[in-house]
């Protein structure tokens, strides 16, 4: 009987297995040596990603607005202009040292008067012409969006209005509202920033507002826009106090819709009042003017807002005249004049930090 092992079928099979638990043997070790790279590159990518989530985080969407009260560019300002070159008015403002204008989205004002080509005589005792190569200046420092509802819009008559219009539209400055009405024309709506902000101007002056108009604009900006800015020109000038009919039309007009109110006209700074939870500063004061003849005429107030998905920053920069040069007062000059307005103001539990103010409007 031949020894099985030594059968020749036999040698051949045992080969073959031979090879084939080799060749199962490099397949699993290669299956678990791709298993163990795949969870190594999985587990870097986790790390990865989650170290990128942490040191990039989403930015918060914001908008920085810049603006101030009534700008009068005629009569000894002009002089001043001619005398001192274009850069007098706003070089110690937006020194390095002072207002940073770039550190805004936009910069606005109040314009106290029309842009016209010449002169034209009228019955008014008081009428403001602006020179349209001023703009250019303007535009040097970043000022480029204008409140025409006021009582000089018209001091050129209707068509000295619309030519002071297309001055302004002809060199890119943003404008609205009217002397006379509350119509389309008294608001715009402008990307600043990350959002849409819409920029309402009335004038409560020459006669009382319609305040059913100014809601339906509001109304409009509440499904157009973001956040709603009015500017309004009302009050007694000289008057460091608002009256009861500038507080009542605020409020009016903030339970509207309205989230920030910049008032104008007194020539003087008024209180600041926040009311549910949004800012009502009831005059700016003069921003440039040339009423030389007391204090309070040659003060003013910028107002920095912040507007953020659920807050908005307020920060003032008080600042005086010095024969129509601004000029921001120093800590003692801020820190005493702080002293009176605050006393006057209405700030419902909010407290100025180094005169700054943040809101959560998130709470109506």
């Amino acid at each position: 009987m031949t020894n099985k092992l030594q059968n020749p079928e036999f040698k051949t099979a045992k080969i073959i297995l031979g090879a084939v638990l080799g060749f199962v043997l490099v397949l699993i070790g290669w299956r678990v040596a791709m298993v163990t790279n795949n969870q190594e590159e999985v587990t870097a990518s986790q790390i990865t990603s989650s170290t990128l989530g942490e040191s990039q985080p989403l930015a918060e969407k914001k908008a920085r607005l810049l603006l101030f009260g009534d700008l009068m560019i005629d009569r000894n300002v002009k002089r001043q202009i001619d005398r001192y070159g274009q850069d007098y008015l706003f070089k110690e403002l937006f020194k390095e040292s002072a207002i940073q204008y770039s550190d805004f989205d936009i910069i606005g004002a109040n314009l106290e008067g029309p842009f016209t080509n010449r002169r034209v005589r009228t019955s008014k005792s008081i009428a403001f012409r602006f020179d349209p190569a001023l703009i250019s200046m303007l535009k040097k420092y970043n000022l480029t969006i204008f409140n025409n509802a006021n009582n000089h819009s018209y001091d050129m008559g209707s068509s000295g209005f619309e030519q002071s219009k297309e001055n302004l539209r002809r060199d890119g400055l943003l404008f609205y509202g009217s002397q006379y009405s509350v119509d389309n024309g008294s608001m715009i709506i402008q990307k600043v920033g990350d959002y849409d902000i819409a920029f309402i101007g009335v004038n409560d002056t020459n006669s009382p507002v319609d305040t059913w108009k100014v809601k339906e604009l509001i109304a409009r900006a509440e499904r157009e826009a973001d956040y709603t800015i009015l500017n309004i020109h009302w009050g007694q000038e000289y008057k460091e106090v608002s009256n009861s009919r500038q507080r009542s039309l605020a409020r009016a007009f903030i339970d509207a819709g309205v989230d920030a109110i910049i008032g104008h006209h007194p020539h003087v700074i008024q209180e600041m009042e926040i009311y549910k939870d949004r800012p009502i500063f009831y005059s700016l004061g003069n921003f440039v003017f040339d009423q030389y003849f007391s204090t309070p005429t040659q003060r003013g107030l910028g107002v920095g807002l912040t507007f953020e998905d659920n807050s908005i920053s307020v920060k003032i920069f008080p600042f005086k005249g010095v024969r129509s040069q601004v000029v921001l007062l120093n800590d003692t000059g801020k820190n005493s004049w702080k002293q009176g307005w605050l006393v006057k103001s209405r700030l419902n539990g909010y407290i100025f930090d180094n005169f700054n103010i943040r809101t959560d409007i998130s709470r109506n």
